[in-house]
């Protein structure tokens, strides 16, 4: 009679828990019901044999439901498109076998759906990769239980979860119908693209091609995992981009481009004016036409400016997730460093995930609410203060010393949902930065110092003659330059996004560098190119 009783308790439980996960959802969400139905199902009876059960089977819906395009090639209009509709959808999938302790799990993304509201559409497109993913999810199980019997494990290693174990999240945005005024951008993309033809023709620069292109996309994501978290919420992003490309007289190919983003049409008005753009891609052309040919090895100070900034910390971001130990790899070797200075003691690196970031003037991309595994960031993390390592970017894959997630588990790495802020507490004037750069390299007894950024360039130390190169920065070593840093710039800026903020140059003592060979076109073309002007 007692068991009865428990069982029926437990009964009673699981469907109020249902029920809840049902009042969450949009009554008219025929997506998120069919996601639910179907998952729900597989989870039951997704078994065979001696395979392994799932345990937990996640969904994510990535829908686009409006898109424009815009594009010129030498000041006229070439293709432009409309779509106000359902354009796509596709499911990120993700699946457990065994259980939180230890399992064996695969991800599958971009799975198509149908993009007419059909239950049975969508619950049949997800039927047959369920079914696959649930054989692949065994094979890794198998493979890790191998993998563990021959790995010797501490006590701390043998109590570690495979997968984090968190309450459901429930986070349901509404999602506004809007008709798009897109005339603005129209007009500064058409604009930019006739008046950059037309100082290319005034200049009598050699191009082989001038495109602008300006896109803007609404999406809708929708979420559900067999621990009861839902999500719904939209997202819309604009891009600008422009470029000229030619080859100059010794055959080597001349690539300039710029992004402008929008989180919303209405920062079309705040971008910069379409002359002012038209200057700087003009310069760094003919800059880069005209340069000298570098591939000298070079091992001394460097100078890193603007966008050669902004890619050190993508890369150093990247190197702070967190990461499991395997049988073939230690994880990653920094989230054993907690508290050690890893890089310079000037330098410091947060995050903001807080709704004042998200408002924040100057970011110009929409940060997700949650992340891929129905976390929320805190509203902040400190990741490195004054060269120390204080946390890393973490997922529900736990460590021995990072064991919850953080909400970062995203799409790109790079892009995370919230404003980076790379900061440096020795700051001076980008002269002198210069004259420093200058003074070092005459202490390593260097005939020539270098600054990376748009361009590059070398300064003879003894007479200060500035030589424009062109070049790829190649990069073996991240981390470690960032150790030996002698100050950055007193001026902040900022990403073409918005969404980092770091000096607008770096001055490292130490760097070795490499210069990858560029490509020269050596055979000619049978018939010329048409002239452009």
């Amino acid at each position: 009679m007692k068991r009865y009783i428990k069982i029926l308790v437990l009964v009673t439980f699981l469907l109020g828990v249902t029920n809840q996960i049902l009042a969450q959802i949009p009554e008219n969400d025929i997506v998120l019901k069919a996601v639910k139905t179907e998952v729900d199902r597989s989870l039951k009876e997704l078994k065979k044999d001696s395979l392994q059960k799932p345990f937990f089977i996640s969904v994510k819906v990535n829908e686009t439901d409006y898109r424009y395009n815009v594009a010129t090639t030498f000041g006229k209009v070439h293709f432009e498109k409309k779509e106000d509709k359902v354009l796509s959808r596709k499911a990120d999938v993700k699946l457990c076998v065994g259980n939180y302790h230890r399992n064996g799990n695969y991800y599958y993304s971009g799975i198509p759906l149908p993009v007419e509201d059909s239950s049975v559409g969508i619950r049949t497109a997800l039927w047959d990769p369920l079914d696959k993913i649930y054989r692949a999810a065994n094979s890794a199980y198998v493979n890790r239980m191998n993998e563990l019997k021959q790995e010797k494990q501490t006590e701390e290693d043998k109590a570690l979860d495979d997968f984090e174990k968190r309450d459901a999240t429930v986070l349901i945005q509404p999602i506004k119908k809007e008709d798009y005024d897109i005339s603005l951008a129209r007009k500064y993309t058409v604009k930019l693209g006739e008046k950059l033809f037309e100082k290319v023709k005034k200049e009598k620069l050699e191009v082989e091609n001038i495109e602008t292109s300006f896109s803007f996309a609404h999406h809708i994501t929708r979420y559900y995992d067999t621990e009861g978290s839902v999500y719904k919420y939209p997202t819309q992003r604009g891009s600008l981009r422009v470029d000229i490309s030619g080859v100059n007289k010794e055959g080597q190919d001349i690539n300039v481009h710029k992004y402008l983003s929008v989180k919303e049409l209405s920062q079309i008005n705040i971008l910069p004016s379409t002359s002012k753009v038209i200057d700087e891609l003009i310069e760094e052309y003919t800059i880069k036409y005209n340069a000298e040919y570098g591939d000298e090895p070079y091992i001394g100070p460097l100078l890193i400016v603007g966008d050669g900034v902004e890619y050190f910390i993508e890369q150093l971001i990247n190197n702070l997730y967190t990461k499991r130990k395997t049988r073939y790899t230690n994880g990653n070797r920094y989230q054993k460093l907690k508290g050690v200075r890893i890089i310079s003691n000037q330098l410091s690196l947060k995050i903001d995930y807080s709704d004042k970031a998200k408002n924040d003037k100057l970011l110009r991309r929409e940060f997700e609410p949650i992340d891929n595994e129905a976390v929320i960031p805190p509203d902040s993390i400190v990741l490195i203060k004054n060269g120390k390592l204080l946390d890393m970017l973490s997922t529900r894959e736990p460590t021995k010393e990072y064991k919850k997630s953080n909400g970062n588990n995203v799409d790109s790495r790079y892009k995370l949902n919230g404003i980076i802020t790379f900061s440096g507490n020795e700051q001076y004037s980008y002269d002198e930065l210069v004259k420093m750069l200058i003074d070092e390299a005459k202490l390593q007894g260097l005939e020539y110092a270098y600054i990376i950024g748009k361009y590059h360039s070398k300064i003879n130390v003894e007479t200060g003659e500035i030589t424009r190169l062109r070049g790829h920065m190649n990069i073996d070593e991240l981390i470690k330059p960032l150790r030996r840093v002698i100050g950055t710039e007193n001026k902040q800026v900022r990403s073409t996004d918005g969404s980092i903020s770091y000096p607008h140059a770096l001055l490292l003592e130490d760097f070795e560098m490499k210069q990858l060979k560029y490509n020269r076109r050596i055979k000619k073309d049978f018939v010329s190119k048409p002239k452009v002007y």
